[in-house]
């Protein structure tokens, strides 16, 4: 069985950016992220070139909770917008973006077939979910135009952004889970919307294997309390990824789960 290597596929130190909302990210800078929200920044567009990565990725990796974690109420806050419907992402429309012709497509409850968006008029509030509507499927439909045009433009809000591709790609709990800032990982791993690899842990042990790997016992218990791994012992990937651990108590912990267990 192929064992998948345990590194950051998404790591900014090689990576140039232009926008300036990276570059602070980079540096850790509190203060001008802080005034770049308050002047509506879009913290969802990704790097031109590496579509894997957003603000909050690089903010996770330069390992400053204060700036984590004002991103991060930015997230939640639009997040909440979506509390109470079926939709865990949507589309932003922006001030710029809310003209005529998108203000007479817009509907303000959810059908079948709709498209929710947020309008961010700023970052410091809940913004209100509308909708667009894809009334027919074929190319001349409006409101599918606008959608297309927002998510090319602004990006999507979406707490569970993992990939944008097939390809491996770390989620915001992996690199938080890699770097041991337990804080945030606690953060991330309590909200309902936290990461795309928990909703599905029966079958996809991934986030647990950089657990496993990085061995810091306090955020790998937090999983075990919070998800249903099942019998992970007996998974041979997630031995795997323990016995080739950064730290031994990894090995142990492993060991000691098997041993209980009697599968020996």
């Amino acid at each position: 069985m192929y064992m998948q290597e345990i590194y950051l596929s998404t790591s900014c130190q090689m990576i140039s950016f232009d926008r300036e909302i990276f570059k602070f990210c980079v540096r850790g800078d509190v203060n001008e992220v802080e005034k770049l929200l308050k002047q509506n920044e879009n913290i969802y567009q990704p790097h031109k070139e590496v579509f894997s990565i957003v603000p909050l990725t690089v903010a996770i990796e330069s390992k400053d909770e204060d700036l984590i974690n004002l991103l991060l109420d930015v997230y939640e806050r639009d997040l909440e917008a979506l509390k109470g419907t079926n939709f865990k992402k949507a589309l932003i429309a922006l001030p710029e973006d809310q003209n005529e012709e998108f203000l007479q497509t817009i509907e303000d409850q959810p059908c079948s077939d709709s498209i929710p968006v947020l309008l961010k008029n700023d970052n410091q509030t809940i913004p209100k979910c509308v909708y667009l509507r894809k009334r027919l499927k074929h190319k001349d439909d409006l409101s599918l135009k606008l959608a297309t045009t927002l998510e090319a433009k602004n990006g999507t809000c979406d707490l569970n952004y993992s990939k944008l591709y097939n390809s491996f790609c770390d989620s915001f709990l992996q690199i938080a889970i890699y770097y041991e800032i337990d804080e945030i990982v606690e953060r991330l791993v309590n909200h309902p919307t936290v990461d795309i690899m928990t909703t599905n842990l029966m079958t996809n042990h991934t986030t647990l294997h950089y657990a496993l790997h990085v061995g810091n016992m306090r955020n790998l218990k937090l999983l075990l309390s919070k998800f249903n791994f099942g019998n992970y012992w007996e998974d041979p990937q997630n031995i795997y990824y323990a016995m080739t651990s950064k730290k031994e108590r990894s090995i142990k912990f492993i060991t000691n789960k098997i041993f209980e267990s009697g599968k020996t």
